[in-house]
């Protein structure tokens, strides 16, 4: 977990870093082996494992630039990084080398971007997806 990165303390920037808050009680993160992290903190906070747990806690390789993730993103979920065209769509595949066997279960997933509300919930309408977010939409009675 890059730390440095989210911290703001390392040379290479984030473009926006909205969890900075969440880590500014840590001091430094030190390795107890391949498997183990200590996380020093300046005092109590019980909510960090909460937030390391959380699906907004990134893990980002020290090896790889945020310029070349946002590009080219890698990971170990279930999904490996395909294609990203700005204001058109990102796509992912399958990770076969995903640590689940037998997930997941889809072969990939293609996000179509559409900036305008009105165009997405016209196209989600029209059959065109398979879903829509729910704050995209309000349901009238």
């Amino acid at each position: 977990m890059h730390l440095d990165l989210l911290l703001g303390r390392s040379q290479e920037k984030l473009r926006a870093n909205p969890r900075k808050a969440w880590y500014q009680n840590l001091e430094e993160v030190t390795a107890d082996g391949d498997f183990a992290a200590t996380f020093h903190l300046q005092r109590p906070q019980p909510a960090i494992v909460a937030l390391l747990a959380s699906g907004y806690a990134p893990v980002y390789p020290c090896h790889v630039s945020p310029r070349d993730m946002r590009q080219n993103p890698i990971g170990t979920g279930p999904f490996k990084f395909v294609e990203f065209k700005p204001n058109e769509h990102i796509k992912v595949a399958r990770n076969s080398d995903y640590w689940k066997s037998g997930r997941p279960y889809l072969d990939g997933i293609e996000y179509t971007v559409i900036p305008n509300r009105s165009t997405a919930i016209l196209s989600f309408i029209a059959g065109k997806f398979d879903m829509t977010f729910p704050f995209e939409v309000t349901v009238l009675y």
